[in-house]
C-alpha cells in the first residue's frame, strides 16, 4: 500500500519507528519505505490475512510541519500497490484514510 501525503504540512518525523504502529494481526510482518512526500508498506506473512475485514492495519501518526495549516483528510491519499497470495492475485483490497479515533 501506498500513502501519500503533502509534505509541506505533514512529516513522519525523521523516519521514527513509533511514527508507524501495525495494528493489524501480529502473525505478519510490516515493512516501511518513507519517500518524505509517501509511505510504502508492505505486510508479508505465511497465513492468509482473512480476519480485517473493515479493521484497520496500520497507524500513521504525522507531525504538523512548522507554520502549516491543519491538513483536511484530502491531504492524504491510499492506493493498494498489489494484492496476492500463493493463489495468486486477491480481489477486493483497498485502502481508506480515516481519521484517529480518539481515547475520549
Amino acid at each position: 500500500m501506498l500513502v501519500g501525503y503533502r509534505s509541506n504540512l505533514l512529516d513522519l518525523g525523521d523516519r521514527d519507528r513509533d511514527a508507524v504502529k501495525d495494528i493489524g494481526p501480529n502473525r505478519f510482518l510490516l515493512t516501511r519505505t518513507d519517500a518524505d512526500f509517501a509511505v510504502r508498506l508492505v505486510w508479508t506473512g505465511q497465513a492468509p490475512l482473512t480476519d480485517v475485514d473493515g479493521s484497520s492495519l496500520v497507524l500513521l501518526t504525522f507531525s504538523l510541519c512548522e507554520g502549516a495549516a491543519a491538513p483536511a483528510l484530502t491531504d492524504l491519499a491510499c492506493q493498494v500497490e498489489g494484492c496476492a497470495g500463493l493463489g495468486g492475485g486477491i480481489e477486493g483490497c483497498n485502502c481508506e484514510i480515516r481519521p484517529a479515533q480518539s481515547d475520549d
